[in-house]
């Protein structure tokens, strides 16, 4: 049976970059003069060489979408002759498809006119997003390739025949090496600095306290979970990066079952994120649930529930990855002779909210929901 064609074009914004070295003295900014009376007969000179960073990566031309994932050819994306600085690494990234405009899209659009085939893509094993890691090489010598396949989803149906293309554009960066320290359960004031989390991941049941500029790493397949949340400094920023997830949990309210001069007020819960520094997201997942507002039952008085905590209730700022807030419950508040009343819910995202480039906010948990406003609020929100 004739295979049916849907073609992906491909681009690439580098190809290579060729090598340069140079051999030289460094001119030293100040010399040093030595005569007999002198106190010290030395003088030191500094000797630089230079080796200028340099890679080849080859994008293939074109690809075949196939009906499954059995039946994919596999197109490699290879580099050689990586020369990068300690600890860089050379990293593809898929930065456009030209049927396709949602950021971190799993499901791409070959058309031919106004008929249309849904795709996926494969990196190895691991799918690929429109703005997501394609591949990730090493400096070295050595060729180094990823196999890379493209799906046609097994629901969608085109209208016509023909070649469905889409272009897609690959961008190849330098990721600069990072480094951070491991955290540990003793660790709770985070000063200036980058810190990562550790093999096994980690969960803290104190707070977390930021102060000046910090960076999170989110170790890939690891999980930090804060059960007493994070507060961020004002002044301060914690910029989130990494393939990891971040879980952090807002405490519940204080009940009150007494009301004294006849009125009864229970305890707000915390927000998970909070303060008044930023917060700014470039990549992993991010899931952030205010506390609960306790429960105001006293007798023979007014009762008043505690309000609900936010999920983030500092200024945040994403420019990728996955970022999910919810607000906590309001207390509940009841008697049987006198009005009582419940807590308010708290929002997602209470405070200034920026949406990077591809950026959308929506109504719930995921993206189902309904988009909304960055200055909206709402008690379950999401971006990505």
């Amino acid at each position: 049976m004739k295979m049916k064609k849907f073609i992906a074009g491909f681009s690439a914004m580098a190809i290579a970059s060729a090598m340069s070295l140079t051999a030289f003295a460094e001119e030293v900014p100040t010399e040093t003069r030595i005569d007999q009376t002198s106190v010290s007969k030395a003088g030191d000179m500094t000797a630089t060489y230079s080796v200028e960073p340099s890679y080849s990566v080859t994008i293939p031309p074109a690809a075949v979408i196939a009906d499954s994932e059995d039946a994919a050819q596999a197109q490699q994306i290879k580099a050689e002759n990586v020369l990068l600085g300690d600890g860089e690494k050379l990293v593809v990234t898929l930065t456009g498809a030209s049927n396709t405009t949602e950021k971190n899209a799993a499901k791409f659009n070959a058309k031919n006119g106004e008929s249309t085939v849904l795709y996926s893509i494969k990196a190895g094993e691991t799918a690929v997003t429109l703005g997501g890691e394609v591949a990730k090489f090493e400096s070295k010598a050595e060729e180094q390739t990823v196999d890379v396949k493209f799906i046609k989803d097994s629901t969608s149906t085109p209208t016509a025949a023909g070649d469905h293309t889409e272009t897609l554009t690959f961008t190849i960066s330098v990721e600069e090496a990072v480094t951070a320290t491991p955290l540990d359960t003793t660790t709770t004031a985070w000063t200036a600095g980058a810190f990562a989390v550790p093999t096994g991941g980690l969960t803290y049941n104190n707070s977390v306290n930021v102060s000046g500029d910090v960076t999170l790493v989110l170790t890939e397949g690891e999980t930090l979970t804060l059960n007493k949340g994070i507060s961020i400094a004002d002044g301060a920023t914690l910029t989130v990066q990494g393939k990891g997830t971040l879980i952090a949990n807002g405490e519940k309210g204080d009940d009150c079952t007494w009301g004294g001069e006849g009125q009864a007020y229970a305890g707000g819960g915390t927000d998970a994120i909070r303060g008044n520094g930023t917060m700014i997201v470039n990549s992993g997942t991010v899931t952030a649930t205010g506390g609960n507002g306790g429960n105001a039952l006293a007798s023979n008085c007014y009762n008043y529930g505690g309000d609900g905590g936010h999920g983030i209730g500092c200024a945040l700022t994403v420019n990728g990855g996955n970022v999910t807030g919810i607000g906590g419950n309001g207390g509940a508040a009841w008697d049987e002779t006198f009005d009582s009343w419940g807590g308010a819910n708290g929002n997602g995202f209470n405070g200034t909210v920026t949406l990077g480039a591809g950026i959308t906010l929506y109504n719930g948990t995921d993206n189902t929901g309904s988009v909304i406003a960055s200055d909206e609020k709402k008690q379950n929100m999401h971006a990505e």
